[in-house]
């Protein structure tokens, strides 16, 4: 089972080698393709370990799907689909790349901040034993 802290710290971490993969990676959709497949990959994961565990988090889970239906599923698919195409001028049932990409980015720091609140309260009842 994946730990609340492990799953901070990977998410914490992919932030950083995403922004890696942008200065080193000069065709910044394949650097973008790269990026979505980690955004893709991690959250569900983190989801399916939810399932496996014996009492599911709700919270924790729910923030991880609406993350992916939301935000990571819907950008990979926008740049994929469209390749060649600037990003900024997508869009997606009537919201713009842009848009969704901003709420992405609040989406994936909720899912942070569960992963951390619940690596705390983990903590802290671990404590209590």
């Amino acid at each position: 089972m994946l730990s609340y802290r492990s799953q901070f710290l990977v998410l914490l971490g992919w932030i950083f080698i995403v922004t890696a993969l942008f200065k080193v990676i000069p065709e910044k959709q394949v650097a973008a393709v790269i990026a979505g497949i980690g955004f893709l990959l991690w959250p569900t994961l983190f989801l399916v370990n939810e399932f496996k565990k014996s009492t599911l988090n709700r919270v924790h889970a729910g923030l991880l799907l609406l993350f992916l239906v939301c935000s990571a599923l819907p950008v990979f698919f926008l740049r994929v689909l469209n390749w060649g195409v600037d990003f900024n001028t997508l869009s997606f049932l009537g919201i713009s790349g842009p848009v969704i990409h901003k709420f992405s980015n609040y989406f994936y720091l909720m899912m942070m901040a569960s992963a951390l609140y619940f690596w705390f309260q983990d903590r802290k009842s671990k404590q209590n034993k």
